[in-house]
């Protein structure tokens, strides 16, 4: 099966606004945002929206993205990840994810730029049930507050490659990795090309 047949496809619009949706089993994303080169998505509401059981992520931002809000949403057991940023040249900026529930196997929300010179910015995350991990890499001013969840991998948080001015504060995670060596509930791992700060 194609995993491009995503459910809806916002493509370099702005203003848009995704409210009360269920979207399940489709063979790509739930939902996939993005922008052709050159141009960009701005000022997308996500509420109360439902994505669950897709082949690849239940979210998806896929580049040249300024400014989203996502709330009272859900994203569970969708193949890939439950929310994701794929920016090839591109980044994800200004995101607010609250009130929402994310389940899955693996990392469950991903927040990445493009290398080091396209660092994604100014994301928050807080007040979420977050059952899995979460993925920050080549991104800055993060902020992941007063969340909590369940992960049965290696680490709830990663933050990874160059990366600065992460926050996190006041969540309550429970991992149950029993099995493999873990990396802590925080794992903050610096490449060559530049360390987390």
């Amino acid at each position: 099966a194609d995993e491009h047949r995503a459910g809806i496809v916002v493509y370099g619009a702005a203003r848009t606004t995704l409210r009360d949706l269920y979207l399940h089993d489709f063979t790509g994303d739930g939902v996939y945002v993005y922008a052709p080169t050159g141009g960009h998505a701005s000022d997308l509401l996500v509420e109360r929206v439902t994505a669950s059981d897709n082949t690849r992520n239940g979210l998806t931002f896929g580049g040249q993205l300024d400014g989203a809000r996502v709330t009272g949403s859900v994203f569970t057991g969708n193949g890939a990840q439950q929310v994701d940023t794929e920016a090839p040249s591109a980044t994800v900026n200004r995101v607010t994810l609250t009130h929402s529930r994310l389940a899955g196997p693996g990392f469950a929300l991903t927040i990445s730029g493009w290398a080091t010179e396209h660092l994604s910015s100014d994301w928050m995350v807080e007040d979420n049930q977050i059952d899995g991990g979460i993925n920050v890499v080549w991104s800055e001013r993060v902020v992941i507050r007063r969340n909590h969840g369940v992960n049965a991998g290696t680490s709830p948080i990663r933050v990874y490659r160059t990366s600065r001015d992460v926050t996190i504060a006041d969540n309550d995670w429970t991992s149950t990795q029993t099995s493999a060596p873990a990396l802590g509930v925080i794992a903050v791992i610096g490449t060559e090309g530049g360390a987390p700060t």
